[in-house]
């Protein structure tokens, strides 16, 4: 019984170093991107310069 608790602790605490690793990974991801970052509206022409619309 206690050899079960001691293994699961050790999966805990390996699964919870993943989470974080993946969490600093991510948040550096989404730091490095523009991803507020929209393109300004068309100054000429008849596509971009009433509305902008961006995916």
């Amino acid at each position: 019984m206690n050899q079960a608790q001691t293994a699961e602790q050790a999966q805990m605490q390996m699964f919870r170093q993943a989470l974080d690793m993946q969490a600093e990974q991510i948040t550096e991801v989404l730091a490095s991107s523009d991803a507020g970052a929209q393109p300004n509206l068309s100054q000429e022409g008849s596509v971009g310069t009433q509305v902008n619309t961006y995916a």
